[in-house]
């Protein structure tokens, strides 16, 4: 079975998509006979159509990244020049911005190490102990969310 019969509505549909994707709104069956969807080709379709945009976001993404870096020169000399959190701004549209943020790393004392390590295990063992109460039923149920992550 196809996607689509061919009929007019069709037609001016499809041109629109690379993939072929039908949106939401035209997902319907008419049940006078002029257009009919085969929902497993219609999944397919929308599979393909976030596969195609994920990895144009990931494009993007890069890009993204390649850009913001060439700004990172600008940015460390005005730090240099006593700036405390340099910036810089569009000529035009003061909102379109890119900082510079710094993220220090330290090493502490081996006594405030061990006491780190010490809660990291009690915290451990309380989710532990969570997860039990769970398997044994004595936890309420609050709130279950759904999400849909996409692989592919």
């Amino acid at each position: 079975m196809s996607t689509r019969q061919s009929t007019k509505q069709t037609k001016k549909v499809a041109p629109q998509f690379d993939l072929g994707f039908v949106p939401t709104g035209e997902r319907q069956i008419n049940y006078e006979g002029t257009k009919e969807l085969d929902p497993i080709a219609d999944r397919d379709m929308r599979l393909e159509e976030l596969s195609f945009i994920a990895s144009q976001k990931k494009k993007l993404t890069e890009e993204e990244n390649k850009l913001k870096n060439s700004f990172l020169p600008e940015l460390l000399a005005e730090l240099e020049d006593s700036e405390e959190n340099p910036k810089i701004r569009h000529t035009a549209f003061h909102k379109m911005l890119v900082t510079l943020t710094r993220r220090s790393t330290y090493r502490y004392t081996a006594g405030l190490v061990e006491r780190r390590e010490k809660l990291e295990k009690e915290l451990a063992d309380l989710k532990a102990e969570e997860k039990k109460q769970i398997r044994h039923g004595e936890a309420t149920l609050v709130e279950t969310t759904n999400s849909i992550r996409f692989s592919g």
